[in-house]
């Protein structure tokens, strides 16, 4: 926050004053340069041209991404009425409003989730001929939406218990941010990855990145680790 802005948006410092509209407005005018600028850190760290990188996919967009493409992701959040539903229900529900930003969470989305995920990993695991017998050979980073639904996954995949640390990490730390706490969880995962590295461990090479919407809906990317 600055005083330019202070000036240009004087409801800010007053309480009580519906100010969505203009936090928004904000954001629209940033958004762009900090994807672009950390875009370019994360080129910088990973140390390959950037006429490599094949795709560049923002957070709200559902591209089809063929394999082997190099990808950067950035993401932010601004969800307007946004509600797919099953079965007739919302399980989770935005709804935008001058006053404030809602979001509602169904007590049933972590079984919700549990019954469904894993369909839908192995169809985006088939696509490179892995089972479900390669779960514990690969790495996951999991939207953290909540304790119970990292429980959920963990017991239905029958994952180790340290399969899903970046995401606990991320849920400790951040809480639940939304879109944006997927980039937590891979900040995560890249650091534990180095780790490994400099003590000469195996990484795995194949990885799931799941994250979870408004309705439920499911959005995944089959991963390749390019160090291995």
């Amino acid at each position: 926050m600055s005083d330019e802005i202070l000036k240009k948006y004087l409801e800010l410092a007053m309480g009580g004053l519906p100010t969505v509209k203009q936090r928004l407005d904000i954001c629209n005018d940033v958004v762009t340069e900090m994807a672009i600028e950390a875009s370019r850190v994360c080129i910088k760290r990973w140390g390959r041209p950037i006429s490599d990188i094949t795709h560049l996919v923002c957070d709200s967009l559902s591209p089809q991404v063929k394999l082997d493409s190099l990808v950067v992701i950035f993401t932010w959040q601004k969800d307007l009425d946004s509600a797919l539903r099953r079965n007739g229900s919302c399980s989770i529900s935005w709804a935008a409003l001058a006053e404030k930003i809602g979001f509602k969470v169904a007590g049933a989305l972590p079984q919700i989730i549990e019954e469904n995920v894993e369909s839908f990993c192995e169809k985006l695991m088939a696509t490179v001929e892995l089972t479900d017998k390669d779960y514990n050979q690969m790495f996951w980073a999991v939207h953290p939406g909540g304790h119970a639904i990292l429980n959920r996954i963990e017991k239905r995949l029958d994952l180790f218990p340290d399969k899903l640390n970046a995401s606990r990490r991320a849920l400790m730390d951040y809480g639940n941010a939304s879109s944006n706490t997927i980039v937590y969880v891979l900040e995560y995962m890249i650091e534990g990855s180095l780790k490994r590295m400099t003590e000469n461990q195996d990484e795995d090479e194949w990885g799931l990145i799941l994250a979870f919407g408004p309705g439920i809906t499911i959005k995944g990317i089959l991963a390749r680790n390019l160090t291995v």
